[in-house]
C-alpha cells in the first residue's frame, strides 16, 4: 500500500484548514490463468471473443473509473472483471449495513466494513485476466479534493446523488471521455441507462433540470436486485461498444418489466441551453 497522502486545503475564507487525511486505496490483481495446453484447451476469454466486433485486446487495455459501490455498481464490478477489463478503480464512502445483503455483492463477513474494499475483495476471485482493482474509501468529491490518481477511459456512476452526478458529468466533459450513468426510480420499477460521449449529449440534455437537485440520496427507498442485474448488462454492453466494434443506436436506454411500452430507446440531442455544457462539443 502507498503512504498515507496529506493534501493541504484552504477554507472558503482563504485561511489555512487542515489536512485531508487520505487512507490508502486497496490494490488488488486477480489471478491469470492460461490454457495448460492451448492446442487442447480454450483461453478464459475464448467465447466472448467469438462475439462479432468484440476485441479482448481492447478490454485488457482499459482502464474504468466505477463510483459507487452499492447494488448498481456491483454487478457492474463484477462483470467487467469477469470479462478482463485492464483496470477497475472503485471509489465509495459508504460502509456495508445489514439491509444491502439482499442485493448488493457483500456477504455477512463485510457488515460494517467500507464497501469499495469489500466489494473490491469479493470481484477479485471471480476474475482470471490479471484485472488490476484499486478500491479507494472516498467519495468522488474528496477524491477529487485530495488530488487522488483518477485517470481512466471510462467513468461509470453508480450512484443515487444528483450532486455527484453534476460532478462527474463535469470531470468527463472536462477531461473528453466518456461517462455512463445508471439509475432507477424510487419506485423500483423502471431503470436505465444513459451514455454520455465527447461532442455528444450531457447528462443534464437528458434530464433537463436535474442539475438543481443538489444532495439527493435517497436513503429507505425501495431497491431490488433483479432491476440492478438488467442496468448492469445495459452499462457492460455500452463499454463495449465505445471501445471495440459492438453497435449501440442508442444514447438513453431505459427498462420497464412490468410494462414495456413504457421503456425507451434512442439518441439524445444536444441542449444549446444546457447549463451545464452549453450545447458545446
Amino acid at each position: 500500500m502507498n503512504e498515507d497522502i496529506q493534501c493541504q486545503r484552504t477554507s472558503p475564507a482563504g485561511g489555512d484548514a487542515p489536512p485531508m487525511h487520505v487512507v490508502p486505496p486497496l490494490i488488488l490483481r486477480c489471478r491469470r490463468l492460461e490454457p495448460e495446453n492451448p492446442r487442447d484447451e480454450a483461453p478464459v476469454w475464448d467465447r466472448q471473443g467469438r462475439v462479432p466486433g468484440f476485441s479482448q485486446e481492447a478490454l485488457w487495455r482499459l482502464r474504468v473509473l466505477l463510483l459507487g459501490a452499492g447494488a448498481l455498481g456491483g454487478e457492474i464490478a463484477e462483470g467487467l472483471v469477469r470479462k478482463g477489463v485492464g483496470t477497475l478503480t472503485i471509489l465509495d464512502f459508504d460502509t456495508v449495513s445489514l439491509s444491502n445483503l439482499n442485493r448488493q455483492f457483500f456477504f455477512p463477513e463485510d457488515l460494517y466494513k467500507p464497501k469499495a474494499w469489500a466489494l473490491a475483495r469479493n470481484v477479485a476471485p471471480h476474475g482470471a485476466m490479471g484485472t488490476e482493482i484499486i478500491a479507494h474509501n472516498l467519495s468522488f468529491e474528496n477524491a477529487l479534493e485530495a488530488g487522488v490518481d483518477l485517470d481512466c477511459d471510462v467513468v461509470i456512476s453508480a450512484v443515487d446523488d444528483g450532486g455527484t452526478r453534476l460532478a462527474i458529468t463535469r470531470f468527463a466533459l472536462e477531461r473528453k471521455i466518456p461517462a455512463l450513468f445508471g439509475g432507477a426510480s424510487v419506485e423500483a420499477d423502471y431503470a436505465s441507462l444513459f451514455v454520455q460521449e465527447p461532442g455528444g449529449a450531457c447528462f443534464f440534455c437528458a434530464f433537463p433540470g436535474q442539475e438543481d437537485a443538489g444532495r439527493t440520496p435517497c436513503p429507505g427507498s425501495p431497491a431490488i436486485k433483479d432491476l440492478f442485474k438488467g442496468v448492469a448488462y445495459l452499462a457492460l454492453y455500452a463499454v463495449d461498444s465505445l471501445v471495440m466494434e459492438r453497435p449501440r443506436r442508442w444514447h438513453l436506454h431505459g427498462l420497464c418489466p412490468s410494462d414495456p411500452s413504457l421503456a425507451v430507446s434512442g439518441t439524445v440531442k444536444r441542449r444549446q441551453d444546457c447549463p451545464v455544457c452549453g450545447g458545446a462539443p
